[in-house]
């Protein structure tokens, strides 16, 4: 165990899902230069400490939660723990950040399902890709679909 990793206690407090997820969007925005020098030191720092909090909430959560939820979540955990654990001279500081902010914003959407099963945050990921992709997913309409079926008469 190296000195970023901690051994996985009961918490006493609530995850702030919302600003691990904005610390990830910092780096994971594309129309959004990344932070360089200190500041980028900074953000790998934080995105390190909210992964340390997440991989044992998580443990925890599908570890009650039965096997099925939990095979759903372990590969998520294991590549966030392979990246906590890899060498970080290996790959450039961003890149490094990067890897550290996809998982972060992984393990945020495992935790959002797992705290909340009812809600569809499948629709919720799509949206988020698309939107990265620079492309909007439309819903269709009356007039949308009504125009589709007159084109395939």
């Amino acid at each position: 165990m190296d000195e970023t990793t901690y051994p996985a206690m009961p918490s006493t407090f609530s995850l702030d899902i919302l600003t691990m997820t904005a610390a990830a969007s910092v780096l994971l925005d594309d129309a959004v230069e990344p932070p360089t020098g200190e500041a980028l030191t900074s953000l790998t720092l934080q995105l390190r400490g909210h992964l340390n909090l997440l991989i044992p909430e998580l443990e925890r959560k599908y570890d009650v939660a039965g096997p099925r939820d939990a095979a759903c979540a372990q590969p998520g955990i294991g590549e966030a723990q392979r990246r906590l654990a890899a060498d970080p001279s290996s790959l450039s500081p961003v890149r490094h950040a990067t890897l550290l902010a996809r998982s972060v914003e992984a393990l945020c959407r495992h935790f959002q399902r797992r705290a909340d099963p009812d809600e569809n945050h499948d629709s919720q990921d799509q949206r988020r890709r698309l939107q990265g992709a620079g492309l909007t997913q439309q819903r269709p309409t009356a007039q949308r679909v009504a125009s589709q079926g007159q084109q395939r008469d």
